[in-house]
């Protein structure tokens, strides 16, 4: 159980296994609720690994990681999918269903996790809402920009009301301005009460959205200060 209520991601000395090796040694830090933390570090420095040790896609085998109470690396397979409902993960390469709308992208999201069908097209309307694709519902993703892409994704991700956002490098491949608003729709997102971890490389928008940063570094990761960057 964590031992703050506040918690909702509590690591202590977590070695971050990426292959056959270890990426990141004696990783220990905390995310409270309602926090907006960045995750940066150079390309291979372990960022996504560890993102991915967090949401249980990689084994944890040193080190305890607490999510919302639940300790990952005690978590049976068959259990995984019920704790990732309270996360709503973010992947740099969208992965949505190609030869399915935006709605019905949403739509298999909500079948999967047990949404009564009377509520499905309410909801898929209010998620795209939110992020300013309702009038975008019915175009598949090959219609959209890469912009109009990711704003469909963190839909996705909101299905469920997740507690957490873990998003691994959102607008790499995103111009500057798309990535300007895409942060922009992060920070609403978190003013709203979700915590959210992102990995990214776009210094210049954490420098003019400064919020807490955590660096992965020569396998450690530190917090410093946006005047370090």
């Amino acid at each position: 159980m964590k031992n703050d209520i506040n918690t909702v991601i509590d690591i202590k000395d977590a070695s971050i296994f990426h292959r056959y090796s270890t990426i990141l040694n004696n990783v220990n830090f905390k995310i409270n609720k309602g926090e907006f933390v960045y995750l940066i570090g150079k390309t291979g420095s372990g960022k996504s690994s560890l993102l991915k040790t967090i949401y249980g896609d990689l084994a944890l085998k040193m080190g305890s990681i607490n999510v919302d109470g639940n300790e990952i690396k005690n978590i049976k397979k068959s259990e995984l999918p019920f704790v990732r409902r309270k996360l709503g993960i973010i992947f740099q390469d969208f992965q949505l269903f190609q030869d399915r709308s935006i709605a019905e992208n949403l739509i298999f999201v909500m079948k999967a996790t047990g949404w009564k069908k009377n509520k499905m097209n309410d909801n898929v309307f209010k998620l795209l809402s939110k992020v300013g694709l309702e009038d975008k519902a019915n175009r598949y993703p090959y219609q959209l920009s890469g912009g109009e892409q990711q704003r469909a994704v963190i839909a996705r991700a909101l299905i469920n009301n997740p507690i957490i956002l873990i998003a691994d490098e959102p607008t790499g491949n995103l111009d500057p301005k798309v990535s300007e608003n895409i942060f922009k729709l992060f920070l609403e997102i978190n003013k709203k009460g979700t915590t959210i971890l992102m990995a990214t490389h776009n210094y210049e928008l954490i420098k003019k959205f400064n919020k807490r940063i955590l660096n992965c570094t020569e396998g450690r990761v530190e917090e410093i200060s946006v005047n370090y960057i």
